[in-house]
């Protein structure tokens, strides 16, 4: 997944966001944003992502998703305002974006004295109390938990992941 294609979901996820919390963000666009309609007009086009295939590297289809979505929303209803914008065809990625960025993370060993990171997403163990913390090795965890990941502290992890 490229960097860019990764800010360019990540903006139209804030923007479908937006438009869905605040009625007034919808209203403006439908109505004021000409340059923003031009734009969406261009994405919807553009070769590659307007076919649907899948380009290697790229978040290609979910951003697909969100500007067929954003132009549907905008551009192709009754001018009237509407009271529930309909999402049932929105990708999962979208609504809910934590899990799917979550999941493809390389990460760094929390052994703040160890730099490693990981070279393929998933391949470090976590630790089983609080799902949070993870390793690059046996060593490093236990290095961590006689100085740093204490029980109070996995007991605190766990509590805030259970609240997101």
């Amino acid at each position: 997944m490229s960097f860019s294609s990764s800010a360019l979901l990540f903006s139209f996820i804030v923007l479908i966001h937006g438009v869905l919390k605040w009625q007034n963000k919808f209203e403006f666009l439908k109505a004021q944003a000409l340059a923003f309609k031009y734009q969406l007009s261009k994405l919807l086009t553009l070769k590659g992502l307007s076919t649907g295939q899948k380009i290697s590297g790229t978040n290609a289809g979910v951003i697909l998703n969100a500007v067929e979505w954003l132009w549907m929303a905008l551009y192709s209803t009754p001018t009237n305002i509407r009271e529930k914008i309909d999402t049932s065809s929105l990708s999962a990625a979208i609504l809910n974006p934590l899990p799917e960025l979550c999941e493809r993370v390389l990460r760094h060993c929390s052994n703040k004295q160890c730099k490693k990171r990981e070279s393929t997403v998933g391949k470090w163990s976590v630790c089983s109390l609080c799902g949070i913390t993870c390793y690059c090795s046996d060593g490093c965890s236990g290095l961590d938990k006689q100085k740093e990941h204490t029980p109070e502290m996995c007991n605190f992890l766990a509590l805030r992941h259970s609240d997101c």
